[in-house]
């Protein structure tokens, strides 16, 4: 019989354009490395915590964006930075089933049309509105997971999504709250 393993997504982190509670449309920048490919029809999963809301285009969409350019060069040998594989849609939905205070929708699900691949890292903005107020708690409630056609988890951050991409593990640097 198969097992399926949840892999680790390497080089993961999320780092937003402001830290401030309550800013309207912030630009996150997101960076991931899988470890298995996605095939045709995956989704990249990003959770932030509860107050925080991806659904920037009313009633539930989310905004995904290449990053500038200059991220997307290749040279010197170095690790190749790409843009997600064809994104078909954004959808904002909640992390957990009536959890989510008010109308906020905390995990944005992207869709894409063409595989995720091993050998590349991947970069993207997506737009979230800052929560009101810091909750304890909140810089371990970031993470970036992806799946497959089915929603099948396939890779994920672990123990958390990271500000910085270091060495992982219990110890980890957290990713970020306001």
């Amino acid at each position: 019989t198969a097992v399926s393993v949840l892999g680790k997504l390497s080089e993961a982190s999320l780092q937003p354009t402001h830290f401030t509670a309550g800013a309207m449309e912030t630009r996150i920048t997101v960076f991931f490395k899988p470890e298995q490919p996605s095939g045709y029809d995956g989704k990249v999963l990003v959770t932030a915590p509860y107050g925080f809301n991806f659904a920037v285009e009313p009633p539930d969409m989310c905004l995904v964006e290449p990053l500038d350019d200059l991220y997307y060069r290749i040279g010197n040998g170095q690790q190749t930075t790409a843009y997600l594989p064809l994104v078909k849609s954004c959808l904002s939905v909640c992390s957990t089933a009536l959890q989510c205070p008010g109308m906020t929708l905390n995990r944005a699900k992207i869709n894409l049309k063409n595989s995720l691949l091993s050998e590349f890292v991947y970069g993207f903005y997506i737009a979230v509105f800052n929560k009101a107020d810091y909750d304890i708690g909140d810089e371990d409630s970031w993470a970036i997971a992806t799946s497959d056609s089915l929603g099948q988890l396939l890779d994920a951050t672990h123990p958390r999504a990271q500000l910085n991409p270091v060495s992982g593990g219990a110890d980890a640097p957290r990713a970020w709250g306001v």
